[in-house]
């Protein structure tokens, strides 16, 4: 009996014995089996490079696709990078979809035939993200312990950011016998980082990698590189970043950009396009290789880059496009975003004639940008601009600067804005939004204390509607006492009866009632605003008028045009036309005479050409209320044609001889010098002359003396350029301003004219 239990115990302990080693050995070989798979994944040869050379049909080999690669000027920092020479930092590459980033990548993985590098796709859900993750690494996450013995695959009750956790610490283990054998770290590439969910998981997961990348960089283990397209990626790295490189991608200068094209026409057909071809593809897509690759496969090549304008216009308006005034309030969430990214594709294309230059012979195109706060305000709103640039509607350059997120999608800005009366399309869009959102804010108002120290009593009024009584404090004075409105209930037009208010009789006495109490000296600074506000809001009820197109910008007669439509509160469009381009069929369309300015008004459909004569249209058609002229039929009236003729028959030829022989004459001839400075000299004098007769006749002004009818006209605004702009031109021997002090005076009050100054601008560019 006790032989027989000593022999099952020492059975038990030898087979428990024997059990025990069999685990442990296991254990230790999954581990060891475990890190040589995961090693071996960073051997020479990658499955992504196997696939990128099947999907662009290259011959595989260490030096075979090396004339299939558009050479980028970012190559050979990229291949220090990924070949494990450049230490220290981890990289992030950004710049838009299609400028060739993961092609970097790939050409430099193929060049050390993937050695020491593994690179992969983020995904939007972790669990892919790790699945993606394992496979590059190959790495299949198993539980590493006892019970793996007895089962193919332990339990998995965990996460996926765990699980990449347990990956990544695999990886340091391989990293560190790689350092001993090799002495380069470990690249890991994870591509298209944007495709990252911007919520609680991605920024989690985003935070894992970056702690790991600082972690590895400063021990020189392992190099991470993450590419995006997105700027939002880059504000979330630079948060904790210490260690962090930037790697900004963009389009091709034009030189590399017609040769990357050139190449590829003759990989694809064996044709070599002519200079001629080159340019003007150039102009249309830019220096986007996507685009230029796409192009370069296209029989018909002009064709392919006007489509792809198209493409990039319709993505743009199907995104964004705003719905006027008949807009309905259900999708006003909607179109404020779209609102916004309207007024600002239509800022930049205003932008570009504030620029010196849209196009550089050696850089190539110089697109308009605005610094992300700027744009932000532009906006209106700080949460937009992020989604656009996800849409690649915008792009956000990692210098935090606003642009159009390609050429193409610039050119489709361009032929948006410049649709027939698009501005006032969106004009009225900006109206409704206004409205609508003034709607809630005037029924919070209306309950609010109008007048300090006062009441209010609302109540049910007899048919239907509301009745508001709103009573002043006995401390505020007793100029009024009480006012009571009446809000009705609209009606149908065939059933209002005459004691009914209509909508707008509802709001005109709403805007009674707010008149009155902001006017009173103790009416709270909530209920000026709501004044100012509604008022607003009325007036936009009204026509807006569609801007009017001025041929012009610099030079002495443009200003003119566009002191008079400042003055009047005209809206209008000034277009910088170069001096090279009046004799151009084009121009010579609008203006045969070929010169500046002209305008077009849309709202008339007339066109009209020569200074003086655009000024008379003006102030016939849109100064009904004679701000800055006189009524037909006046003494004032003729006198002020008078002056104008004066101005452009005298003034504006003699300024303009002594202007053009005083600096642009291609030889010095000192007597027509003479000659036009003393003609200066006289209509100077003839000014002065009579602003000191006008001085004497009204001796109390205010802020005069004018020309005509005491007060500023027209005939002020004509003379103003040339004569501000003489002594730029002339020495102050020839032509001395303080010998004329009521000129000098009455021009100094005339440059202090908002209008005039802005049109003006600086005196040393208009001529």
């Amino acid at each position: 009996m006790l032989e027989a239990a000593a022999t099952s115990l020492a059975s038990i302990i030898v087979l428990g014995a024997g059990f025990s080693i069999a685990a442990y050995v296991y254990h230790k070989a999954y581990k060891h089996f475990v890190l040589k798979k995961l090693a071996n994944a960073f051997e020479p040869g990658d499955p992504v490079l196997d696939l990128a050379a099947t999907s662009k049909r290259l011959p595989l080999g260490k030096d075979a696709a090396a004339n299939h690669w558009i050479e980028r000027p970012e190559q050979a920092i990229v291949d220090g990078i990924v070949s494990g020479r450049e230490v220290g930092h981890y990289h992030l590459f950004i710049g838009e979809k299609g400028t060739g980033k993961s092609s970097m990548l790939l050409e430099a993985m193929r060049k050390i035939e993937g050695d020491g590098a593994a690179m992969f796709e983020a995904h939007s859900d972790l669990e892919i993200f790790r699945i993606r993750l394992g496979k590059a690494l190959d790495y299949e996450f198993h539980e590493d312990y006892i019970g793996g013995y007895f089962s193919e695959r332990g339990p998995r009750d965990t996460t996926a950011l765990l699980d990449i956790e347990r990956a990544l610490n695999k990886v340091e283990k391989v990293a560190l016998q790689r350092r001993a054998r090799k002495g380069k770290p470990l690249v890991i590439i994870v591509n298209q980082m944007h495709l990252i969910r911007d919520d609680e998981d991605g920024r989690d997961l985003i935070e894992l990698l970056q702690q790991r990348a600082e972690q590895w960089a400063a021990t020189g283990l392992v190099t991470m590189v993450f590419n995006s397209d997105e700027y939002w990626i880059y504000e979330r790295l630079k948060q904790l970043a210490t260690r962090l490189e930037v790697l900004t991608v963009v389009d091709l200068p034009k030189a590399p950009a017609t040769a990357a094209l050139k190449k590829y026409r003759q990989r694809y057909f064996g044709q070599t396009p002519s200079y001629d071809m080159l340019e003007q593809i150039y102009d249309r897509v830019g220096g986007r290789l996507s685009f230029l690759n796409r192009v370069a496969k296209s029989q018909d090549m002009l064709a392919t880059c006007d489509e792809i304008i198209e493409v990039e216009k319709t993505w743009f308006l199907n995104q964004c496009w705003i719905l006027g005034s008949e807009m309905d309030d259900d999708v006003m969430d909607q179109q404020k975003w779209a609102t916004a990214a309207v007024v600002l594709a239509t800022a930049l294309i205003d932008k570009e004639a504030e620029m010196d230059s849209t196009y550089d012979p050696e850089l190539g195109h110089v697109l308009p940008s605005f610094a992300l706060h700027k744009a932000q305000q532009i906006m209106t709103r700080s949460d937009f601009v992020r989604a656009l640039d996800r849409l690649n509607l915008f792009s956000i350059t990692s210098d935090s600067k606003v642009r159009a997120s390609s050429v193409p999608m610039y050119i489709a800005f361009k032929q948006m804005v410049a649709e027939p009366g698009f501005r006032q399309h969106l004009q009225a869009t900006i109206d409704r939004i206004a409205a609508i959102e003034s709607l809630g804010r005037t029924r919070e108002l209306v309950a609010k204390d109008l007048v300090l120290g006062g009441r209010y009593k609302i109540r049910k009024a007899v048919g239907g509607g509301t009745d508001v009584t709103i009573r002043e404090g006995e401390s505020q004075g007793n100029d009024f006492k009480a006012l009571t409105i009446i809000f009705l209930p609209a009606r149908s037009s065939k059933s209002r009866s005459p004691t009914s208010l209509s909508c707008k009789d509802r709001v005109n006495a709403y805007s009674e009632c707010l008149d009155h109490v902001s006017r009173n000296a103790s009416a709270p600074s909530y209920i000026k605003l709501a004044r100012k506000h509604h008022s607003h809001q009325t007036m936009s009820s009204s026509p807006v008028l569609k801007p009017i197109k001025v041929y012009g910008k610099g030079g002495p007669n443009p200003p003119k045009v566009a002191m008079v439509l400042a003055e009047l509160g005209i809206p209008h469009d000034l277009l910088s036309i170069p001096f090279s381009d009046v004799k151009k069929p084009e121009y010579l369309a609008i203006n045969p005479n070929g010169r500046l300015p002209s305008i077009h008004d849309p709202n008339t459909d007339i066109t009209v050409w020569e200074s003086g004569a655009i000024v008379l249209y003006l102030i016939d058609r849109y100064d009904t209320e004679h701000k800055i002229s006189f009524p037909s039929g006046t003494p004032e009236f003729h006198h002020a044609q008078q002056w104008l003729f004066f101005q452009v028959s005298g003034q504006g030829p003699y300024y303009g001889q002594a202007a053009w022989f005083k600096k642009f004459h291609h030889e010095q001839l000192p007597s027509a010098v003479e000659r036009y400075i003393k003609e200066v000299h006289r209509v100077t004098n003839v000014l002065e002359g009579w602003l000191t007769k006008q001085k004497k006749l009204y001796p109390d002004s205010g802020d005069g003396p004018w020309l005509v009818g005491n007060k500023f006209s027209y005939a002020d605004v004509s003379f103003v350029s040339w004569q501000a702009i003489i002594s730029e031109v002339v020495t102050n021997d020839e032509f001395a301003p303080d010998e004329f002090p009521v000129v000098k005076d009455w021009l100094a009050r005339m440059m202090s004219r908002p209008a005039v100054s802005a049109a003006l601008g600086s005196k040393e560019k208009l001529i």
